[in-house]
Protein backbone atom coordinates (compact mmCIF):
# COMPACT_ATOMS: atom_id res chain seq x y z
CA UNK A 1 0.00 0.00 0.00
CA UNK A 2 1.44 3.41 -1.14
CA UNK A 3 1.52 5.46 1.96
CA UNK A 4 -0.09 8.44 1.23
CA UNK A 5 2.28 11.32 2.43
CA UNK A 6 0.61 14.69 2.50
CA UNK A 7 -3.11 15.90 1.47
CA UNK A 8 -4.19 19.26 0.26
CA UNK A 9 -7.77 20.42 1.76
CA UNK A 10 -9.52 23.31 0.53
CA UNK A 11 -13.13 23.19 1.38
CA UNK A 12 -14.32 26.26 -0.40
CA UNK A 13 -13.93 25.53 -3.90
CA UNK A 14 -17.96 26.43 -4.57
CA UNK A 15 -17.49 29.74 -2.98
CA UNK A 16 -16.47 32.61 -5.05
CA UNK A 17 -12.85 34.45 -4.42
CA UNK A 18 -9.28 33.36 -4.55
CA UNK A 19 -9.73 29.63 -3.32
CA UNK A 20 -9.84 28.18 -6.58
CA UNK A 21 -7.09 29.95 -8.01
CA UNK A 22 -4.65 29.47 -4.64
CA UNK A 23 -5.81 25.51 -4.60
CA UNK A 24 -5.20 24.70 -8.63
CA UNK A 25 -1.33 26.47 -8.09
CA UNK A 26 -0.52 23.90 -5.46
CA UNK A 27 -1.88 20.94 -7.97
CA UNK A 28 1.16 18.42 -8.37
CA UNK A 29 1.16 14.58 -9.18
CA UNK A 30 3.34 14.27 -6.00
CA UNK A 31 0.77 14.79 -3.50
CA UNK A 32 -3.06 13.69 -2.61
CA UNK A 33 -6.07 16.13 -2.67
CA UNK A 34 -10.07 16.84 -1.12
CA UNK A 35 -12.08 19.57 -1.90
CA UNK A 36 -15.72 20.46 -1.87
CA UNK A 37 -16.86 21.87 -4.99
CA UNK A 38 -19.98 22.21 -6.80
CA UNK A 39 -18.26 20.66 -9.81
CA UNK A 40 -15.64 17.76 -10.15
CA UNK A 41 -12.72 18.75 -11.84
CA UNK A 42 -9.62 16.35 -13.14
CA UNK A 43 -7.41 16.78 -10.58
CA UNK A 44 -4.86 14.10 -9.65
CA UNK A 45 -5.20 12.32 -7.02
CA UNK A 46 -7.83 13.63 -5.82
CA UNK A 47 -11.05 13.00 -3.82
CA UNK A 48 -14.47 15.22 -4.81
CA UNK A 49 -17.09 15.99 -2.29
CA UNK A 50 -20.29 18.10 -3.79
CA UNK A 51 -21.08 21.03 -2.60
CA UNK A 52 -23.36 23.41 -3.85
CA UNK A 53 -22.32 26.77 -5.18
CA UNK A 54 -22.45 29.74 -2.43
CA UNK A 55 -23.21 33.37 -1.44
CA UNK A 56 -21.89 33.75 1.96
CA UNK A 57 -24.46 37.16 2.10
CA UNK A 58 -27.31 34.36 2.57
CA UNK A 59 -27.13 33.33 6.07
CA UNK A 60 -27.89 29.34 4.99
CA UNK A 61 -25.01 29.11 2.21
CA UNK A 62 -23.21 31.13 5.28
CA UNK A 63 -23.69 27.93 7.27
CA UNK A 64 -23.52 25.39 4.29
CA UNK A 65 -20.35 26.41 3.55
CA UNK A 66 -18.74 27.51 6.71
CA UNK A 67 -19.16 24.82 8.59
CA UNK A 68 -20.75 21.17 6.55
CA UNK A 69 -18.46 21.49 4.15
CA UNK A 70 -15.70 22.14 6.16
CA UNK A 71 -16.85 19.13 8.56
CA UNK A 72 -16.96 16.76 5.47
CA UNK A 73 -13.69 17.76 4.41
CA UNK A 74 -11.81 17.12 7.55
CA UNK A 75 -13.48 13.70 8.41
CA UNK A 76 -12.15 12.63 4.89
CA UNK A 77 -9.61 13.94 5.53
CA UNK A 78 -8.63 12.20 9.30
CA UNK A 79 -10.10 8.69 7.43
CA UNK A 80 -7.33 8.86 4.53
CA UNK A 81 -4.52 8.52 7.65
CA UNK A 82 -1.75 10.98 5.39
CA UNK A 83 1.30 11.66 7.48
CA UNK A 84 0.66 15.71 6.60
CA UNK A 85 -2.37 17.39 5.99
CA UNK A 86 -2.48 21.21 4.82
CA UNK A 87 -5.17 22.77 5.67
CA UNK A 88 -5.95 26.17 2.97
CA UNK A 89 -8.55 27.52 5.32
CA UNK A 90 -8.66 26.61 8.66
CA UNK A 91 -12.60 26.17 9.66
CA UNK A 92 -12.20 25.71 14.07
CA UNK A 93 -15.64 24.05 14.72
CA UNK A 94 -14.78 21.11 12.53
CA UNK A 95 -11.21 21.25 13.75
CA UNK A 96 -12.63 21.11 17.53
CA UNK A 97 -14.79 18.00 16.53
CA UNK A 98 -11.37 16.09 15.70
CA UNK A 99 -10.05 17.18 18.97
CA UNK A 100 -13.32 15.60 20.16
CA UNK A 101 -13.82 12.12 18.60
CA UNK A 102 -10.71 11.85 16.33
CA UNK A 103 -7.49 13.44 18.05
CA UNK A 104 -5.36 10.07 17.61
CA UNK A 105 -6.53 10.55 13.91
CA UNK A 106 -5.28 14.05 13.29
CA UNK A 107 -1.61 14.16 11.01
CA UNK A 108 0.96 16.90 11.50
CA UNK A 109 -0.72 19.95 9.70
CA UNK A 110 0.31 22.80 8.19
CA UNK A 111 -2.54 25.41 8.53
CA UNK A 112 -2.98 28.58 6.56
CA UNK A 113 -4.02 31.71 8.20
CA UNK A 114 -5.19 34.36 5.92
CA UNK A 115 -6.38 37.08 8.78
CA UNK A 116 -6.33 36.89 12.65
CA UNK A 117 -9.09 39.26 13.22
CA UNK A 118 -12.79 38.07 12.76
CA UNK A 119 -15.03 39.54 10.04
CA UNK A 120 -17.85 41.31 11.00
CA UNK A 121 -21.31 41.51 9.80
CA UNK A 122 -23.81 44.22 9.77
CA UNK A 123 -26.52 41.05 10.73
CA UNK A 124 -26.46 40.54 14.42
CA UNK A 125 -27.24 36.66 14.01
CA UNK A 126 -24.21 36.15 11.60
CA UNK A 127 -21.85 38.43 13.59
CA UNK A 128 -22.42 36.54 17.09
CA UNK A 129 -21.60 33.40 15.09
CA UNK A 130 -18.13 35.28 14.07
CA UNK A 131 -17.56 35.94 17.52
CA UNK A 132 -18.47 32.51 18.52
CA UNK A 133 -15.91 30.98 16.09
CA UNK A 134 -13.43 33.52 17.07
CA UNK A 135 -13.10 31.88 20.86
CA UNK A 136 -13.15 28.54 19.39
CA UNK A 137 -10.43 29.82 16.81
CA UNK A 138 -8.34 30.82 19.77
CA UNK A 139 -8.69 27.68 21.55
CA UNK A 140 -8.26 25.43 18.43
CA UNK A 141 -5.27 27.08 17.15
CA UNK A 142 -3.39 26.73 20.47
CA UNK A 143 -4.39 22.94 20.23
CA UNK A 144 -2.87 22.55 16.80
CA UNK A 145 0.53 24.75 17.90
CA UNK A 146 0.34 21.84 21.10
CA UNK A 147 0.37 19.42 18.30
CA UNK A 148 3.17 20.50 16.36
CA UNK A 149 1.50 22.31 13.43
CA UNK A 150 3.22 24.19 11.23
CA UNK A 151 1.39 27.78 10.29
CA UNK A 152 1.58 30.07 7.31
CA UNK A 153 0.88 33.43 7.37
CA UNK A 154 0.96 36.15 4.07
CA UNK A 155 2.04 39.04 6.29
CA UNK A 156 4.65 39.75 8.94
CA UNK A 157 1.83 41.83 10.64
CA UNK A 158 -0.19 38.32 10.95
CA UNK A 159 2.71 36.42 12.22
CA UNK A 160 2.96 38.59 14.64
CA UNK A 161 -0.66 38.39 15.76
CA UNK A 162 -0.73 34.98 15.59
CA UNK A 163 2.58 34.72 17.95
CA UNK A 164 0.26 36.86 20.79
CA UNK A 165 -2.39 33.87 20.15
CA UNK A 166 -0.27 31.28 20.75
CA UNK A 167 3.15 32.28 22.37
CA UNK A 168 6.22 33.15 21.66
CA UNK A 169 7.42 29.37 22.07
CA UNK A 170 5.74 28.82 18.77
CA UNK A 171 7.51 31.48 16.98
CA UNK A 172 9.85 29.12 14.84
CA UNK A 173 6.48 27.38 13.21
CA UNK A 174 5.34 30.53 11.65
CA UNK A 175 6.49 31.04 7.92
CA UNK A 176 5.58 34.21 6.19
CA UNK A 177 5.13 33.11 2.29
CA UNK A 178 4.21 36.66 0.36
CA UNK A 179 0.92 36.51 -1.14
CA UNK A 180 1.44 36.47 -4.92
CA UNK A 181 0.66 39.28 -7.47
CA UNK A 182 -1.09 38.21 -10.34
CA UNK A 183 -0.05 37.48 -13.87
CA UNK A 184 -1.02 40.35 -16.22
CA UNK A 185 -0.53 41.20 -19.70
CA UNK A 186 -0.17 44.83 -19.77
CA UNK A 187 1.67 47.13 -17.53
CA UNK A 188 0.93 50.66 -16.62
CA UNK A 189 2.13 53.17 -19.18
CA UNK A 190 0.63 56.12 -17.12
CA UNK A 191 2.97 59.39 -16.51
CA UNK A 192 2.48 61.46 -14.34
CA UNK A 193 1.92 65.44 -15.04
CA UNK A 194 0.97 68.31 -14.01
CA UNK A 195 -2.59 67.47 -14.81
CA UNK A 196 -4.79 66.70 -11.61
CA UNK A 197 -4.03 63.05 -10.42
CA UNK A 198 -6.85 61.05 -10.67
CA UNK A 199 -7.71 57.97 -7.94
CA UNK A 200 -9.14 54.47 -8.61
CA UNK A 201 -11.17 52.63 -5.80
CA UNK A 202 -11.88 49.08 -7.19
CA UNK A 203 -12.94 45.99 -6.34
CA UNK A 204 -16.24 44.60 -4.20
CA UNK A 205 -17.46 47.79 -2.49
CA UNK A 206 -18.46 46.60 1.12
CA UNK A 207 -19.23 47.99 3.96
CA UNK A 208 -16.80 46.74 6.09
CA UNK A 209 -13.83 48.54 4.05
CA UNK A 210 -15.00 51.92 5.20
CA UNK A 211 -15.19 53.51 1.78
CA UNK A 212 -18.43 55.74 2.52
CA UNK A 213 -17.09 57.05 5.57
CA UNK A 214 -13.75 58.06 3.89
CA UNK A 215 -15.82 59.90 0.54
CA UNK A 216 -18.24 61.38 3.49
CA UNK A 217 -15.18 63.16 4.51
CA UNK A 218 -15.20 66.92 3.06
CA UNK A 219 -11.69 66.88 3.00
CA UNK A 220 -12.44 64.34 -0.28
CA UNK A 221 -14.45 66.76 -2.52
CA UNK A 222 -11.04 67.95 -4.29
CA UNK A 223 -10.24 64.65 -5.20
CA UNK A 224 -10.85 63.11 -8.63
CA UNK A 225 -11.83 59.81 -7.40
CA UNK A 226 -13.71 56.79 -9.35
CA UNK A 227 -15.65 53.69 -7.89
CA UNK A 228 -15.26 50.77 -9.96
CA UNK A 229 -16.63 47.51 -8.54
CA UNK A 230 -19.88 45.71 -7.61
CA UNK A 231 -21.46 48.13 -4.65
CA UNK A 232 -22.81 46.09 -1.63
CA UNK A 233 -22.75 49.29 0.15
CA UNK A 234 -25.75 51.12 -1.25
CA UNK A 235 -25.18 54.79 0.63
CA UNK A 236 -22.35 55.36 -1.28
CA UNK A 237 -24.54 55.72 -4.57
CA UNK A 238 -26.52 58.53 -2.76
CA UNK A 239 -23.10 60.74 -2.22
CA UNK A 240 -23.53 64.32 -3.25
CA UNK A 241 -19.74 64.44 -4.28
CA UNK A 242 -18.69 66.61 -7.32
CA UNK A 243 -15.61 64.91 -8.50
CA UNK A 244 -16.65 60.87 -8.34
CA UNK A 245 -17.90 58.65 -10.75
CA UNK A 246 -19.03 55.67 -10.12
CA UNK A 247 -19.14 52.59 -12.05
CA UNK A 248 -21.51 50.11 -10.14
CA UNK A 249 -20.82 46.88 -11.60
CA UNK A 250 -18.25 43.42 -12.22
CA UNK A 251 -15.46 44.77 -13.60
CA UNK A 252 -13.63 42.60 -16.70
CA UNK A 253 -9.90 42.70 -17.07
CA UNK A 254 -10.05 44.67 -20.15
CA UNK A 255 -12.34 47.14 -18.31
CA UNK A 256 -9.54 47.66 -15.28
CA UNK A 257 -6.77 47.82 -18.29
CA UNK A 258 -8.01 50.73 -19.38
CA UNK A 259 -9.13 52.05 -15.40
CA UNK A 260 -5.41 51.86 -15.34
CA UNK A 261 -4.10 52.99 -17.97
CA UNK A 262 -6.13 56.40 -17.11
CA UNK A 263 -5.82 56.87 -13.10
CA UNK A 264 -2.30 57.69 -11.59
CA UNK A 265 -2.69 55.63 -8.22
CA UNK A 266 -5.17 52.95 -6.36
CA UNK A 267 -6.54 54.28 -3.74
CA UNK A 268 -7.34 51.94 -1.16
CA UNK A 269 -9.06 54.22 2.16
CA UNK A 270 -10.00 51.25 4.25
CA UNK A 271 -10.80 51.48 8.25
CA UNK A 272 -8.52 50.99 10.72
CA UNK A 273 -10.73 47.93 11.37
CA UNK A 274 -10.93 46.27 7.93
CA UNK A 275 -9.48 42.45 8.82
CA UNK A 276 -9.85 41.52 5.06
CA UNK A 277 -6.91 40.70 2.87
CA UNK A 278 -4.75 42.34 0.70
CA UNK A 279 -5.93 41.26 -3.24
CA UNK A 280 -6.72 44.66 -4.49
CA UNK A 281 -3.19 45.68 -3.47
CA UNK A 282 -1.62 43.17 -5.05
CA UNK A 283 -3.88 43.80 -8.12
CA UNK A 284 -2.24 47.10 -8.14
CA UNK A 285 1.25 46.34 -8.30
CA UNK A 286 0.93 43.91 -10.65
CA UNK A 287 -0.18 46.77 -12.74
CA UNK A 288 2.16 49.23 -12.09
CA UNK A 289 0.18 51.51 -10.75
CA UNK A 290 1.37 53.45 -7.27
CA UNK A 291 -0.77 52.86 -3.99
CA UNK A 292 -2.23 55.75 -1.68
CA UNK A 293 -3.36 53.46 1.38
CA UNK A 294 -4.47 53.92 4.81
CA UNK A 295 -2.97 53.24 7.79
CA UNK A 296 -3.43 49.64 7.65
CA UNK A 297 -0.93 47.09 9.27
CA UNK A 298 -0.97 44.72 6.17
CA UNK A 299 -0.60 47.90 3.76
CA UNK A 300 1.41 49.47 5.56
CA UNK A 301 4.18 46.47 5.84
CA UNK A 302 4.02 46.25 1.58
CA UNK A 303 3.67 49.61 0.76
CA UNK A 304 6.52 51.49 2.85
CA UNK A 305 9.09 48.56 3.00
CA UNK A 306 9.33 48.51 -1.46
CA UNK A 307 8.39 52.11 -1.59
CA UNK A 308 5.12 51.44 -3.43
CA UNK A 309 3.32 54.59 -2.74
CA UNK A 310 2.11 56.38 0.20
CA UNK A 311 0.55 55.71 3.49
CA UNK A 312 -2.19 58.32 4.99
CA UNK A 313 -3.36 59.13 8.00
CA UNK A 314 -5.09 62.40 7.46
CA UNK A 315 -7.72 62.70 4.41
CA UNK A 316 -5.73 66.48 3.58
CA UNK A 317 -2.18 64.57 2.82
CA UNK A 318 -3.50 62.63 -0.16
CA UNK A 319 -3.54 65.90 -2.27
CA UNK A 320 -0.33 66.65 -0.75
CA UNK A 321 1.49 63.77 -1.48
CA UNK A 322 0.08 63.87 -5.19
CA UNK A 323 1.26 67.39 -5.67
CA UNK A 324 4.73 66.68 -4.65
CA UNK A 325 4.83 63.58 -6.82
CA UNK A 326 6.97 64.61 -9.94
CA UNK A 327 7.53 62.28 -12.88
CA UNK A 328 10.46 60.90 -12.02
CA UNK A 329 9.26 59.86 -8.25
CA UNK A 330 6.65 58.57 -10.04
CA UNK A 331 8.61 56.35 -12.27
CA UNK A 332 10.67 55.11 -9.50
CA UNK A 333 6.99 54.17 -7.79
CA UNK A 334 6.03 52.47 -10.84
CA UNK A 335 9.15 50.59 -11.14
CA UNK A 336 9.16 49.24 -8.03
CA UNK A 337 5.78 48.07 -8.20
CA UNK A 338 6.94 45.77 -10.99
CA UNK A 339 9.75 44.47 -9.54
CA UNK A 340 7.78 43.40 -6.55
CA UNK A 341 5.32 41.53 -8.91
CA UNK A 342 7.40 39.55 -10.74
CA UNK A 343 9.24 38.69 -7.28
CA UNK A 344 6.34 37.79 -5.57
CA UNK A 345 4.30 35.51 -8.74
CA UNK A 346 2.33 32.79 -8.32
CA UNK A 347 5.17 30.28 -9.04
CA UNK A 348 6.82 31.58 -6.12
CA UNK A 349 4.40 31.03 -3.79
CA UNK A 350 3.91 27.19 -5.15
CA UNK A 351 8.02 26.84 -4.72
CA UNK A 352 8.04 27.83 -0.88
CA UNK A 353 4.98 25.44 0.22
CA UNK A 354 6.30 22.60 -2.11
CA UNK A 355 9.63 23.32 -0.14
CA UNK A 356 7.65 23.11 3.50
CA UNK A 357 5.81 20.49 2.36
CA UNK A 358 9.19 18.52 1.68
CA UNK A 359 10.19 19.63 5.84
CA UNK A 360 7.10 18.42 7.18
CA UNK A 361 7.22 14.91 5.07
CA UNK A 362 10.33 14.65 6.69
CA UNK A 363 9.61 15.44 10.32
CA UNK A 364 6.81 13.48 10.33
CA UNK A 365 9.08 10.74 9.14
CA UNK A 366 11.00 11.20 11.92
CA UNK A 367 7.94 10.84 14.78
CA UNK A 368 6.20 7.26 12.92
CA UNK A 369 7.01 5.06 10.82
CA UNK A 370 6.18 5.29 6.97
Amino acid sequence: MIKKKLFIVEQYLSWKGHYRQYFENLISNDFFYIYCSSKKQSYPNSTFLEAEEKDFRTFTDFIKGRFLDSFKAYSKLVDEKPSVAHLLEFEPFSFFYLLLFKRNHIPLLIITIHSIERMRYANKLKDAISYLQRLVYQYTLRKAAMMGATFVTHYEHHRNQLISLIGNKYVKAIYVINYPCPEVSHNNNQTKNNSTAKFLIYGQIREDKGIFEFLSNSKTLDLNITIAGKIHDPRILNLNHPNLEIINKFITDEELIDLVRSHSFMLLPYLETYTGGAGTLKDSIAYGLPIVASDIPIFKEVIQRENLGFIFKEVNEIKAFSDITDSNKYDILKSNCLTYAQKYNWENMRQQYFHLYEMCISKSSDRQPT
